[in-house]
């Protein structure tokens, strides 16, 4: 990298040696022979910064200027993050959860907005992700930006589509599907941010296809970033597809060929990564930025966040009857903490679509959605997860399903104390298990996991103290990263009772609300 230059009344100053092969490059160039050496004076914009940073040239920040709107504060890994994205119009943010990728992404564009570089932007986000992250951090960081969630019918998402004012478009993964004609006729849709991107490592899945189509088959030049702290969450090989969808000029030969590369053939169906593998696959993956958690030492010490997950129309009649239920049942009866947690739970229940009968059984409900998301919040991050599930018939399930992907185990009531102790020990001092599945009431005062960074509440609890006590498994002395709560929820009852227990309110309080409201 060459030294780094001036700028001077909104130009860049360099020095020159031939005057006449430099105006070849920037036809524009203006310069002048100042004390006997040549010098170029050139627009300390967009284009000139990307061009100059391509030839080696150290060229001062464009954000000196940027107002940084929105109520949010950039933190100084937000501002490094936020100048790579705007000086590379293809890129990879790798930065693990959690450093603010999604909040730069958004400052980057705007000020590519106010450049006219960028047009209006496509969002392309997981489905539990549009109005929980990517809606609730533009209506933060950019509030003068108009923006709209494209979910729903087909009509119903070419309608929101035609709004001439509309800034973001927020549609998830599967859903650039459906209007994909629309879509890649729209050159003022000029700039696209893909989160996660390891959602498109397969390309031969009609997702990856379709965006690619979009992004690299049209007559429309797009710029794009992809979002991801998990590029390579299952083999090396999953760059494969990212790479074919972001930047398909630096691998042009095909999946055998990358996957002979970088994995090693041990029988027919087993393949292990070569040594080497990781940084062929970062040598691959350019231009990336990457920041830790453990690198941005001024972020807060917990982080909460919401993901909604839609519920299946079997879900939706049960929840509506318990609903029902639960509001005659408040009908002249003093609310105390024992009912209103056995109010709120049966709700819970219905919502993640476990409920148990009279004899104590369990009924079971399709509950594919809530499940995608989990898988989806599991593959996000790269350290240990714990996920609490507060019904024992869900948690069964959901590990039938999570123990195909990763090494899992369970800890229940059903669990002996000397093997949940082998658990915890292997978990926190082995490789594995990569995630603990745990009813929340088997996590003791005092216990420590500080091997996770994350906790997912697949559904709510109704105490507050195994709440807080439970989230206090990974926020322990020995912890030296920034702790994740992510709680999942498919109706407002659940998304209301994840507030409450917060905020340390009585539960007997949100259940009259809720009676109140219900009688409207």
């Amino acid at each position: 990298m060459l030294p780094e230059l001036k700028v001077l009344k909104g130009h860049i100053i360099l020095p020159l040696v031939d005057p006449e092969a430099f105006r070849k490059v920037f036809p524009t160039v203006k310069t002048a022979k100042v004390n006997g050496s040549y010098v170029a004076a050139l627009p300390h914009d967009v284009k000139s910064v990307r061009l100059l940073q391509n030839r080696g040239y150290n060229v001062p920040s464009l954000l000196t200027s940027y107002n940084w709107p929105g109520r949010l504060s950039p933190y100084k890994h937000q501002r490094t993050m936020t100048d790579f994205l705007i000086t590379n119009p293809r890129a990879y943010n790798l930065s693990g959860m959690g450093t603010g990728k999604t909040a730069s992404a958004l400052w980057a564009t705007d000020f590519l907005m106010r450049q006219g570089e960028v047009k209006k932007t496509l969002i392309v986000a997981p489905l539990s992700t549009l109005d929980r992250v990517w809606a609730q951090e533009l209506f933060h960081v950019l509030p003068h930006r108009r923006f709209h969630i494209l979910h729903g019918s087909r009509a119903k998402r070419l309608e929101l589509l035609k709004d001439p004012k509309c800034d973001f478009y927020i549609i998830n993964h599967d859903g650039v599907e459906i209007i994909a004609d629309a879509l890649a006729k729209r050159p003022d849709i000029n700039h696209v941010i893909y989160d996660e991107l390891a959602a498109a490592r397969n390309a031969r899945t009609h997702r990856a296809r379709t965006m690619f189509a979009i992004l690299n088959r049209q007559n429309i030049p797009r710029s794009a970033w992809g979002l991801t702290g998990t590029p390579t969450p299952t083999a090396p090989t999953d760059c494969f597809g990212q790479i074919r969808l972001l930047t398909p000029e630096r691998y042009t030969k095909g999946f055998r060929t990358i996957q002979n590369e970088l994995m090693t053939q041990v029988s027919q169906f087993k393949w292990v990564p070569k040594h080497g593998s990781a940084e062929r696959v970062y040598e691959l993956m350019q231009p990336s930025i990457r920041f830790a958690l453990e690198d941005c030492l001024d972020l807060p010490p917990t982080i909460y966040q919401e993901r909604e997950c839609e519920l299946t129309p079997q879900q939706q009649k049960h929840y509506k009857e318990m609903e029902r239920q639960c509001f005659t049942e408040i009908q002249g009866t003093s609310i105390s903490a024992v009912n209103a947690g056995v109010l709120l739970g049966k709700l819970c229940q219905a919502s993640l679509g476990i409920m148990y009968d009279g004899a104590g059984g369990v009924v079971d409900m399709d509950f594919g959605p809530r499940l995608k998301v989990l898988k989806e919040v599991i593959e996000e991050c790269d350290e240990k997860v714990i996920v609490f599930v507060p019904y024992t018939g869900a948690l069964l399930r959901f590990y039938d399903e999570l123990k195909n992907h990763w090494s899992v185990e369970i800890v229940d009531g059903s669990v002996s104390a000397s093997k949940r102790n082998r658990i915890f020990k292997d978990f926190q001092e082995g490789v594995n298990p990569r995630v603990i599945l745990a009813h929340p009431g088997t996590m003791a005062h005092g216990l420590t996991l500080t091997a996770a960074t994350t906790i997912v509440w697949a559904a709510p609890v109704t105490s507050t103290e195994t709440f807080l006590q439970a989230n206090a498994r990974i926020s322990r002395p020995g912890q030296v990263k920034t702790a994740h709560i992510i709680m999942l929820h498919g109706s407002a009852v659940e998304r209301r009772l994840y507030q409450t227990l917060k905020e340390r309110r009585r539960l007997q309080d949100l259940v009259l609300e809720l009676a109140k409201e219900g009688r409207k």
